[in-house]
């Protein structure tokens, strides 16, 4: 009927959804406007219905608005419905009921669109503006931040590309300025999401710079006060310098001499590689081994007027190859060696030196306490320490001990608190020689001359024979006595003949006087070898096995006596070994007269 009343105009509220999510244990919704009263009005419930959602877990359906809520982002619908568990949903619409209206008026202030769906005018749309943002007017950067009001952070996230900030037009000014006035803020923090993604967290490109003076990337602080502030602090992965020009990739100006280094490196890493051609002091700190490496040789010029240092306490310093083993306080020159011990030193090459010892020259190994120089010297053949051995090649046989000086070439020496000489040159005929003395002499604790002899009945229970007079027997054999007295078993001779210390006495070959035969071996003339010798058997000294004996033949000597006897007078010696009154030896002093129970001891001189 052409004046019938018209049906009335029906509207219905709808919005973009920015959130589902559990607030207070019931499902809450919240919308891209922030405009949730349009939905409950603070008095009545409203049924509403959620579509389309795009993210987390759908919750589309219909739910019953009970309150309203706000918080750092915005206010937010709560509805009846309990939450029911899993992710927060994102997108999708939220739709309210139909209802008619006598007047539509859009509210401008809070940027309300009302837009028709029909013709004729039956259904409208009422929604916030989506073009306006929260804040109204112009789509800016601080409208979308600041949606729905200020609060705590807002999220910004990118749908289909990169959020893009162009710079302002006029000229030398930032097109992105991020500052901080607060104690312990950080002005920005740039991260990058997931796990063990391949892209950066920040990118920093561009284009058409000068590239003598315009850096890409510029790190600077307006203020040197308070403490520990760093321009630049990249972690993890560090700085990486990379180009196909040939400027420096780091490069650090210190303008105030009186400051410190500019750029300092610190590292608990495996190792560090700098290439730096340095104007001024350059510090490099590491746990670890530091090579300077170069192609063809490289030289190290240091000049100064004062004292230069090298090294740091506590660190050991190798120049050369690093030995195997390098441990605190020690010191390695040449190399590669075996190892440099705590408080060592090794210099040449091969070498090993144990704590607190020194080893120089080439597979030389130095014991604790001791001091190894030469080729091959070994100053560990002998126990305790306290060792010089000076060799090439040096053995020991017999009893190792401490407290010895090893003067040799190639030779057996033997054990024991002593020290050895034994020179002569390496080859066939090493370990022979003399010792020379130019305007000195051989200063000794002994008081006589002796050599060594050999016991008749070879004495096979090791009897202690000291102090007994000897005859010999059966040519070149002694046993005490005194049917042809040669001497007295000596305890401390000043010099032993015939000892046969340093090898076997056939050794070498020798002519119809006992004299050396000698041969020509790579131009050098050296003692020949007996054929009957086998250097593979091992030989102990005679003074170190029970058939021989030291008999002292001229000097001062000590000897058993049977009677009581009287200093001044003179000695002889009876069947027995022992000594009586007579008339052959000068008596010096008598030490102890004999007893029922015990011998006496006189000294005598035999002459």
């Amino acid at each position: 009927m052409p004046n019938a009343n018209p049906p009335p105009v029906m509207i219905e509220p709808r919005a973009a959804i920015t959130e589902v999510f559990d607030s207070g244990g019931h499902v809450a919704i919240r919308l891209a406007s922030n405009e949730a009263n349009g939905f409950y009005d603070g008095v009545t419930q409203q049924t509403v219905v959620v579509s389309n959602q795009s993210g987390g877990t759908s919750r589309n359906g219909t739910y019953i608005t009970n309150n309203r809520s706000t918080d750092g982002t915005g206010e937010f619908l709560v509805t009846t419905t309990s939450w029911p568990g899993g992710a927060a949903g994102t997108g999708g619409f939220l739709t309210g009921y139909m209802g008619p209206v006598l007047k539509i008026i859009g509210d401008t202030t809070k940027s309300i669109d009302i837009t028709r769906l029909d013709s004729p005018p039956t259904t409208f749309l009422v929604q916030s503006r989506a073009s306006g943002g929260g804040g109204g007017g112009s789509n800016t950067l601080d409208n979308a931040y600041d949606q729905g009001g200020s609060g705590s952070g807002r999220s910004i996230t990118a749908d289909s590309g990169a959020v893009a900030i162009a710079g302002p037009a006029s000229a030398g000014n930032e097109a992105l300025t991020v500052s901080h006035d607060k104690t312990d803020q950080i002005a920005m923090s740039v991260s990058g999401g997931g796990t063990n993604r391949t892209a950066e967290a920040l990118n920093v490109q561009s284009s058409n710079l000068n590239a003598a003076t315009d850096p890409v990337l510029v790190v600077s602080s307006d203020t040197a006060g308070g403490s520990v502030v760093e321009n630049l602090k990249v972690t993890h992965q560090g700085v990486t310098g990379q180009s196909d020009q040939a400027a420096p990739q780091i490069t650090a100006n210190q303008t105030n001499t009186g400051r410190n280094a500019i750029m300092q490196l610190t590292t608990n890493s495996k190792s560090s590689t700098i290439q730096q051609d340095p104007s001024g002091v350059f510090s490099v700190t590491s746990n670890t081994t530091m090579n300077v490496l170069g192609t063809t040789g490289l030289v190290i010029d240091v000049v100064s007027s004062g004292v230069v240092q090298a090294g740091v306490t506590g660190c050991g310093v190798s120049l050369g190859q690093p030995p195997s083993t390098l441990n605190t306080n020690a010191a390695s020159v040449g190399g590669p060696h075996t190892a440099s011990s705590e408080r060592s030193l090794v210099v040449g090459q091969g070498n090993t030196a144990t704590d607190d010892s020194l080893a120089v020259g080439e597979n030389c190994t130095a014991a604790v306490n001791s001091m190894a120089l030469g080729n091959a010297a070994n100053a560990a053949l002998y126990g305790g320490g306290n060792v010089l051995a000076m060799a090439a090649n040096n053995d020991v046989v017999g009893t190792a001990s401490a407290n010895t000086l090893v003067l040799d070439a190639a030779a057996q020496i033997p054990g024991g608190s002593t020290a050895a000489i034994a020179p002569g040159s390496a080859g066939p005929g090493a370990g022979v020689g003399n010792v020379y003395l130019d305007a000195g002499g051989v200063y000794s604790g002994g008081a006589d001359y002796a050599e060594m002899f050999e016991w008749n009945d070879g004495n096979t229970n090791g009897a202690d024979r000291r102090g007994f007079f000897v005859s010999l027997i059966n040519g070149n054999k002694i046993e005490p006595g005194n049917s042809n007295v040669v001497g007295v078993v000596s305890s401390s001779p000043a010099v032993i003949g015939d000892a046969a210390d340093l090898s076997w006495q056939g050794k070498y070959e020798r002519d119809e006087f006992g004299g050396m035969v000698y041969q020509m071996v790579d131009g050098n003339r050296v003692p020949k070898p007996s054929s009957t010798y086998n250097p593979t058997q091992s030989y102990t000294p005679r003074r170190g096995r029970k058939e021989w004996a030291p008999i002292g033949l001229i000097g001062k000597l000590y000897v058993r006596s049977a009677q009581a006897l009287t200093a001044g007078s003179k000695c002889s010696a009876n069947s027995s070994g022992y000594a009586v009154s007579g008339n052959d030896y000068h008596i010096l002093r008598v030490i102890r007269q004999p007893t029922s129970t015990k011998y006496g001891m006189i000294e005598i001189l035999m002459k």
